[in-house]
């Protein structure tokens, strides 16, 4: 998916998407909540990390 894509469908500016990609910048509670009906994904799945990777 494009960023532009991505930025229409989660209704934020496409600098926006650039700014959380490079770590400039943290995703809002709304956004997190739009990416996960988006990606069919529980919030928590963003949060959770494996580390023995």
């Amino acid at each position: 998916m494009s960023q532009e894509t991505l930025a229409e469908k989660l209704d934020i500016h496409i600098r926006t998407i650039g700014k959380i990609e490079h770590g400039k910048t943290f995703p809002t509670a709304d956004t997190f909540c739009k990416l996960s009906v988006l990606f069919n994904m529980p919030i928590k799945s963003f949060f959770e990390f494996d580390e023995s990777e």
